[in-house]
């Protein structure tokens, strides 16, 4: 049968979702979307801001990051949900035309794919940790790995996410209580000193150019959201006298996240201000390792602490790679149908995605995220933000576009023509 034929694969992912596909709970979708939680990336990321750049420093970045963003998500959020259509349908009737849409397509694909790559690098690292196998032989078994677990989309993610939230919730909480107990943890958070290091202090010793340095990277979550909405779209319609646990879901599982990271953010600067204290900055950014210093401390026994932080983040990376190598397909999917004019099927470009990701491992992209984030954020922002004009503006205010969102094809300017009053 010809994969595109297959709707438990193609999860409608070029089309409205009906539904008749939507018989997931409001609960269940937003578990699907607190995904983003367990990925490694968070603890990584903020293990080299905090050490570079010291806790106030990255503080103040990730909150102007997450007050610039947490408006635009929730206005997209709610769109996705309503509307029951993801990012690139939103954006082909936000003011991007047909053709224009395509090339958003192109940048959210490779949102999904910098952060799959650098994912399955943290999830390499394990694999390497634990079975001593070289780091580009792991690559390629993580990327191996995602293909089979994303073929089935959300048919299976649904599922796979549920059963293995309790064993994460436990893994992460026992990291957390154990670096929270050890002496001076507090101290140790906001002032964190490597070992062999030098600590760049908290409040003294503000920098304006590390602020933006740290905030430039966190905007590019902003784009976050469309991978929030590819399981939003997904929110049955509100039954009555539920519209207010409906809304919560969609808060929370769309804009939620950023008050989700806000934890994340404060969890991991307390593991790594531990960490600092008994290794390295250069090992303390790997998070296999981060999390074996802290489960040292538990256990007494490193062998069983590695195992534990091998189990961690092994299983995070799953989960989070599921949620990128599935939007990643879906963006595919949407920008070579209209390019090659053809539709093989969404599991052709699970693989194709699957592939990218591994050249970009291949290629060290983990040492350089940073760096690519900072870069990518002007355009995911701009992308984001031109989505909440036409919305808010153009739509509610001015009302000088229709006020409902029209994606379909025979409706749409290839790029929209500027409107004149």
């Amino acid at each position: 049968m010809h994969l595109a034929d297959n709707p438990q694969m193609e999860d409608y992912s070029l089309r409205y979702t009906p539904s008749a596909f939507r018989t997931w709970s409001p609960l269940m979708v937003f578990l699907s979307c607190l995904v983003a939680l367990s990925a490694m990336a968070g603890y990584a990321l903020d293990a080299a801001f905090v050490n570079e750049f010291g806790f106030g420093n990255s503080l103040l970045g990730f909150a102007i990051a997450s007050i610039v963003t947490l408006p635009l998500t929730i206005v997209i959020a709610f769109a996705i949900a309503r509307k029951h259509i993801d990012i690139d349908l939103l954006t082909r009737g936000s003011g991007f035309g047909y053709l224009g849409s395509t090339v958003t397509s192109l940048v959210y694909a490779t949102y999904t794919l910098i952060f799959l790559a650098f994912e399955g690098a943290i999830m390499a690292q394990a694999v390497t940790a634990l079975s001593g196998l070289d780091i580009h032989l792991s690559y390629v078994v993580v990327s191996v790995v995602m293909v089979p677990l994303t073929l089935y989309g959300m048919s299976f993610s649904a599922k796979f996410q549920a059963w293995t939230w309790p064993m994460w919730v436990v893994l992460i909480g026992l990291a957390v209580v154990t670096a929270a107990t050890a002496p001076g943890s507090g101290e140790h958070m906001l002032n964190p000193v490597p070992q062999g290091g030098v600590g760049v202090g908290t409040v003294a010793g503000l920098s304006l150019v590390a602020i933006f340095v740290v905030a430039a990277a966190n905007l590019s979550l902003a784009t976050q959201v469309g991978e929030q909405g590819d399981y939003l779209r997904l929110m049955p319609d509100p039954k009555p006298g539920r519209m207010r646990s409906w809304r919560w879901a969609v808060i929370m599982g769309g804009p939620g996240f950023a008050v989700f990271a806000v934890v994340i953010f404060f969890a991991s600067t307390l593991l790594v201000g531990y960490a600092d204290t008994q290794a390295t900055a250069a090992e303390v950014a790997l998070p296999v390792d981060l999390f074996t210093i802290v489960f040292q401390r538990l256990t007494g026994n490193h062998t069983a602490a590695l195992v534990l932080a091998g189990v961690l983040v092994i299983l995070s990376q799953i989960k989070i790679n599921i949620m990128n190598t599935y939007s990643g397909s879906l963006s595919w999917s949407n920008f070579f149908s209209r390019v090659l004019h053809r539709h093989p099927g969404r599991a052709v470009w699970v693989v194709l995605q699957v592939a990218l990701a591994l050249v970009l491992m291949e290629i060290d992209i983990f040492d350089h995220i940073i760096t690519v984030l900072a870069i990518y954020a002007n355009v995911g922002i701009a992308w984001v933000a031109a989505m909440v004009s036409d919305l808010v503006i153009n739509k509610r205010l001015l009302k000088i576009a229709p006020a409902h969102v029209e994606f379909r094809r025979a409706h749409l300017f290839n790029v929209d023509r500027v409107v004149t009053v």
